[in-house]
C-alpha cells in the first residue's frame, strides 16, 4: 500500500465511496459504497460496506455489515459483525458475535463469542470457548472446544479435543486422534453463551465417529469406528467397530461391538 494514500474517517453520520485508502475508521454511523483496499478498517460505531474489503486488519468493536467478501490478515470482532460473502484471513478472533454467510478460510479461528457460518470452514486451527454453528463442514488440522458447537456436516481434523461444556452436535466426526472428555465446569464464564445456543445438557452427539485413536465420554453416537477405542462414562453407543483394542469403562453403554 502506498504511503501517500489518505485516510477515510467518518465520525458522525455520513457516507463515502469505496477506493484505496491508508486507514478507514468509523466512530459514528457510516455507509461506504464500493470496494475498499486499505491497511486497516476500524469500526466503533455502526457501519455498512457495500462492496469487497481487502485490508491487513479489520477490527469491529461496534456494528459492521459487509455486503461482499473479505480478504485480510487479521479479523477481530468484539462487537457485532455480519458478512454476506466469503472471508479469507490468517487470523479470525470473535469475542462478540459474527455471522458469515459464505465460506470461511483461515489459519486460526478463535471463537470466544458467538460465531455462525452458513457454509464451510477450512482452517489450520479452530478454538471454540464460546459457541460455533456451521451449516456445512468444518475441516481443520486441530479442533479444540470447551464451549458448544453445532456442525450440520463433517467435523474433520488430525486432532480433535472436546471438553464437554454443553450440548454439541456434528453429523460426522473424523480424525486421527479424537478426545471427548468431561473436564468443563457448569459454572464457567461461558454458561450464558451455551444457554444462548439452546444447549442445556452436557453431551456430544454424532451419527458416526471415526479415527485411529478415540477416547469418549458423554457421547451419543450410532457408530464409533477406529483402531484403539476407549468408551467412558456417560456414553451411549449403538455400534463399535475396532481394529486393535476396545475398552469399555464403567458408566458406558454399548449395544453392539465387533472387532474387524
Amino acid at each position: 500500500m502506498s504511503e501517500y494514500l489518505g485516510d477515510l474517517k467518518i465520525s458522525g453520520s455520513g457516507s463515502s465511496n469505496g477506493g484505496e485508502y491508508n486507514n478507514v475508521s468509523v466512530s459514528g454511523s457510516g455507509k461506504i459504497n464500493g470496494d475498499i483496499k486499505c491497511n486497516e478498517v476500524h469500526v466503533s460505531g455502526s457501519t455498512t460496506i457495500n462492496g469487497n474489503v481487502k485490508s491487513s486488519d479489520v477490527h469491529a468493536s461496534g456494528s459492521l455489515k459487509i455486503n461482499g467478501n473479505i480478504e485480510t490478515e487479521r479479523f477481530k470482532s468484539s462487537g457485532s459483525s455480519h458478512v454476506d460473502g466469503n472471508i479469507n484471513a490468517d487470523e479470525i478472533k470473535v469475542s462478540g458475535t459474527a455471522k458469515f454467510e459464505g465460506h470461511l478460510e483461515a489459519k486460526l479461528l478463535k471463537a470466544s463469542g458467538s460465531v455462525s457460518v452458513e457454509n464451510n470452514i477450512h482452517a489450520e486451527e479452530v478454538n471454540v470457548s464460546g459457541g460455533l454453528k456451521v451449516q456445512g463442514d468444518c475441516e481443520t488440522d486441530t479442533f479444540r472446544s470447551s464451549g458448544s458447537f453445532k456442525i450440520d456436516g463433517l467435523l474433520n481434523g488430525d486432532l480433535i479435543q472436546v471438553a464437554v461444556g454443553g450440548r454439541c452436535r456434528a453429523r460426522e466426526i473424523g480424525g486421527e486422534t479424537i478426545e471427548i472428555k468431561d473436564n468443563f465446569s457448569d459454572n464457567s464464564i461461558f454458561s450464558k453463551i451455551i444457554k444462548a445456543f439452546d444447549f442445556s445438557i452436557k453431551l456430544v452427539e454424532a451419527d458416526t465417529i471415526e479415527g485411529d485413536n478415540i477416547y469418549l465420554e458423554y457421547t451419543k453416537a450410532k457408530v464409533v469406528r477406529g483402531k484403539n477405542i476407549v468408551i467412558g462414562k456417560g456414553c451411549q453407543i449403538d455400534s463399535v467397530e475396532y481394529i486393535e483394542e476396545l475398552k469399555a469403562l464403567e458408566g458406558s453403554e454399548i449395544s453392539r461391538q465387533k472387532q474387524v
